[in-house]
C-alpha cells in the first residue's frame, strides 16, 4: 500500500508516494532528488507524511563526553523529560555523573550520543551492543 509523501522546499510542495517496500524517508529523498539538501520529517502523524528540505539545517549525532553532563542534568530536569526519568531520582550533578561516567568512558556495552541541530545540543540517545 503506498503512502502519500509531501516534501516542502522553497515555497512549494513536491508530492509523491512510497513504493512497495520503501520507507517514508527513502520516498521523501526520492521525491526531493532534484533539490539540494536532505528531507527532514516535519509531521508523520497524518495520512500524508510531510517532510521539508531546509538547506541550512544540519542534524547529527556525536559521542557524548563528560562536558555534556551539565546539559544532561538540564534536560532531565525539564518537566517534559523528568516525568519519564522520575524513577531514577533527582538528576543532581553527582547522581548524573555516577549514572553516566562509566558509559561515557566506554566501560559498559551502552554507547551515549548527543543529538545536535545546527551545532546546538538538543538531546541524547543511547544504543546497546548486542
Amino acid at each position: 500500500m503506498s503512502v502519500p509523501i509531501s516534501v516542502h522546499h522553497g515555497g512549494r510542495d513536491l508530492a509523491g508516494a512510497t513504493r512497495e517496500g520503501e520507507s517514508w524517508n527513502a520516498a521523501a529523498r526520492r521525491v526531493a532528488a532534484t533539490v539540494v539538501g536532505e528531507p527532514v520529517a516535519v509531521d508523520l502523524s497524518g495520512e500524508t507524511k510531510r517532510f521539508a528540505v531546509v538547506p541550512d539545517l544540519r542534524v547529527g549525532l556525536r559521542t557524548m563526553t563528560h562536558g555534556d553532563l551539565a546539559d544532561v542534568i538540564r534536560w532531565r530536569r525539564s518537566d517534559h523529560v523528568h516525568k519519564w526519568w522520575a524513577a531514577d531520582g533527582e538528576p543532581t550533578p553527582e547522581r548524573v555523573t555516577e549514572q553516566y561516567a562509566s558509559t561515557i568512558d566506554g566501560m559498559t556495552p551502552t554507547r551515549m550520543w548527543v543529538a545536535e541541530v545546527n551545532g546546538r545540543s538538543v538531546g541524547f540517545v543511547q544504543d546497546y551492543r548486542l
